[in-house]
């Protein structure tokens, strides 16, 4: 990768019927393996790109 370029990664979740519904039996949300990969993924990043409703859910933890 070119030196000063930055590294796009791309985490997108969606269910087949585009619904989101229970999430909290989806999976062990304090899980620590989710819980590290997770904040690779975030603190990794140079920039990260929210959509509406991911937005508000994150600014009721960083309401920078």
């Amino acid at each position: 990768m070119p030196e000063g370029m930055g590294k796009v990664t791309i985490s997108f979740e969606m269910t087949l019927d585009g619904v989101f519904d229970q999430m909290e039996h989806w999976f062990d949300i304090e899980d620590p393996e989710l819980v590290r990969h997770s904040d690779e993924l975030v603190f990794g990043a140079d920039a990260v790109l929210l959509g509406h409703k991911r937005y508000e859910f994150f600014r009721e933890y960083s309401p920078a």
